[in-house]
């Protein structure tokens, strides 16, 4: 169960995230899905969603990817018991789950995401530490086209019929020019050698970690289509770049964007 002091962070994380939306900003995208209302509650967890809990961990008990990992809520349920509430506007369908119709379709979504990750970065000095494809959401659009902002340059790119939008969890770091917002992963389940890779210093911010994630991201996308398509040959990171606004200005990048024209 999460400590109070995370859900805090939590509220925190996607409240500087609202800045990414702001269209006036000269660092914009519309990816990211920050929460639109929280409410704190109390009381006994509700026997209806308990239901809904038992059913999902029945349905996926031997999926290792979806499988739930979670306390059963009759652990910690009881009258005094407090919990956080945060509505999202709906997303769309994780990445895992969606059937994409082509190559077009999977380099839009890459693209859309590394650009995504560059604003994060340009105007939050956002590092992402949680992109695992349950975190990205794709929906169906009519849309032929989306807007980004970097530094003020506005950069357009086709959506191949499908949006890309990120659910963040508690595991971002974001600064503004008054606060630093991150969770220290100390408690947190990680992956074996997070914690010798980072030194146990959260604090710190390494914009890498983004191109890390995007790399992970197109090795997901070119799993859709097996050996069929090697869509991993278009989505190649330059060596030298060292966050995804560096990746996004190089040629590399915009050769890929070109290909969606």
């Amino acid at each position: 169960m999460i400590e109070a002091t995370k859900c805090i962070r939590e509220v925190q994380i996607n409240k500087i995230l609202k800045h990414l939306g702001d269209i006036n900003s000269k660092n914009y995208c519309d990816n990211f899905l920050p929460a639109i209302k929280s409410t704190i509650l109390k009381g006994c967890y509700p026997q209806i969603l308990i239901e809904i809990w038992e059913e999902y961990k029945r349905k996926f008990e031997n999926d290792e990817e979806r499988q739930s990992i979670n306390n059963h809520p009759t652990e910690y349920s009881n009258e005094n018991q407090f919990y956080l509430a945060l509505q999202f506007v709906l997303g769309g369908e994780e990445l895992q789950n969606v059937k994409l119709e082509n190559v077009n379709q999977a380099l839009s979504i890459f693209c859309q995401t590394a650009l995504a990750l560059a604003v994060f970065e340009k105007q939050l000095n956002g590092e992402h530490r949680d992109l695992h494809n349950s975190n990205i959401l794709l929906s169906p659009t009519d849309e032929t086209t989306i807007l980004f902002k970097i530094d003020g340059k506005e950069i357009i790119v086709k959506k191949g019929a499908v949006t890309f939008k990120n659910l963040e969890c508690l595991v971002n770091q974001g600064n503004t020019a008054h606060w630093k917002c991150y969770n220290d992963m100390k408690k947190v389940l990680i992956e074996t050698g997070d914690a010798k890779d980072s030194d146990e210093i959260w604090k710190r911010s390494n914009l890498k970690t983004n191109l890390i994630w995007l790399h992970y991201v197109s090795k997901e996308l070119a799993r859709k289509f097996g050996k069929k398509y090697n869509i991993l040959n278009f989505m190649k990171i330059d060596k030298s770049c060292n966050s995804c606004s560096a990746y996004t200005s190089s040629a590399n990048f915009k050769a890929l964007c070109k290909k969606l024209e």
